[in-house]
């Protein structure tokens, strides 16, 4: 079992590694932090660690808008791959501000339609879940 000491010096190393390499999976192998499992059930007993993951990503989507603003403004020169990351990035770091939303109707009895509405998020989250 970790030590106080022990797991204070893991969650340091593990926000260096987070605000470099932005990937939860990455900075826990650099850190030799066994699972993400250990840094998910921080953020779930430790409301200050879990404030600052909160506060990394959002810096991390901030740090990605402020590029592809500055490069639409013509004052950054990025790639068309470098764009088409930033957007994926952003999705995935703050999906309900990006992620796409689709609106459709589906036929319903006497000829009614009923409007529904979905996001990525929607389906990311489900992903994988068996379907009744």
């Amino acid at each position: 079992m970790n030590s106080k000491k022990e797991t204070k010096r893991l969650k340091e190393l593990f926000v260096e590694y987070y605000k470099r390499l932005g990937s939860l999976g990455e900075a826990c192998e650099k850190a030799g932090i066994k699972s993400r499992r250990t840094v998910r059930y921080w953020i779930e007993t430790d409301s200050e660690f879990a404030d600052l993951y909160q506060d990394l990503k959002a810096n991390r989507a901030d740090q990605i808008k402020t590029k592809l603003y500055l490069a639409s403004q013509g004052e950054l020169a990025l790639t068309a791959p470098q764009v088409t990351a930033g957007i994926f990035l952003l999705k995935a770091f703050d999906p309900q501000q990006f992620a796409e939303k689709y609106q459709m109707e589906l036929g319903g009895k006497g000829g009614k339609s009923i409007p529904v509405a979905i996001s990525t998020v929607e389906v990311v989250k489900d992903y994988g879940q068996a379907v009744p």
